[in-house]
């Protein structure tokens, strides 16, 4: 049947149309957006240099600047290139810091309490708390002093260590895993926050099985600047002021 052939016929070309149409910002190598931004600048500076007033200026684009859609195709890596690195998170390092951050704290509170604590350290290496008590101090003590201020933890034996006598103390199950989420959490928008400067457009920052993170940088030029800029360590400084 004629119109249902012409139907078709006329199917395909718009769809053919729509489709050219869609891809063109992406076949001119930026958007239309982009586009008249530059022809803008050109043109403002062009009027400032001859001294005419910018701000009566009208900048128009060409006719068809307008009729293109904003946007363009992100192209992949597999299309123009780029980095793409898996990442490690250091869990373990992260909750054996958390336990050593609490050393302070749990000395300050002792004295609060009035507990005599002889020594107070983290154990090397593990998530383990070390406390001696001082004279008339009883392991009771100092059980009741950690379940009453540091609930987060649970005995767990008692050691003997360069002569002396330990209670030692390990991070609950549950604990430690919140500090290794909070962990790869921080290292997520720590790595987002430092692709961001580097300008990469639609990187992709996904988080794996097994504590890592996968990082894709499409289009990158510069690698050893971008490999440096997120395998910088961060340091937090407390200054003191003196006012």
């Amino acid at each position: 049947m004629p119109g249902t052939w012409w139907t078709r016929v006329f199917v395909i070309i718009a769809t053919l149309t729509w489709g050219v149409w869609m891809l063109a910002p992406t076949f001119l190598g930026e958007s239309t957006q982009a586009m008249l931004e530059a022809q803008a600048a050109a043109a403002s500076s062009a009027a400032e240099s001859s001294g005419a007033e910018s701000d009566e200026q009208v900048v128009e684009g060409p006719w068809w600047a307008s009729l293109l859609p904003e946007g363009r195709i992100n192209l992949g890596l597999d299309l123009q290139g780029g980095i793409d690195m898996t990442l490690q998170v250091e869990v373990d390092e992260a909750v054996v810091s958390a336990v050593h951050r609490d050393v302070g704290p749990l000395k300050t509170l002792a004295d609060e309490d009035g507990l005599k604590l002889k020594d107070a350290r983290r154990e090397r290496g593990e998530p383990v708390l070390l406390l001696q008590g001082g004279p008339e101090v009883t392991d009771n003590d100092i059980r009741q002093f950690m379940g009453k201020r540091f609930d987060t933890y649970e005995f767990i034996e008692r050691r003997s260590i360069d002569g002396g006598d330990y209670l030692a103390f390990g991070l609950l199950p549950d604990q430690a895993k919140y500090v290794g989420d909070r962990a790869v959490e921080q290292a997520l928008e720590t790595l987002r926050s430092r692709i961001d400067e580097t300008g990469v457009k639609e990187p992709s920052i996904v988080l794996k099985g097994g504590n890592r993170i996968n990082v894709q940088l499409p289009g990158i030029e510069n690698i050893e600047e971008a490999v440096a800029a997120i395998g910088t360590t961060a340091v937090l400084e407390f200054m003191l002021v003196d006012e």
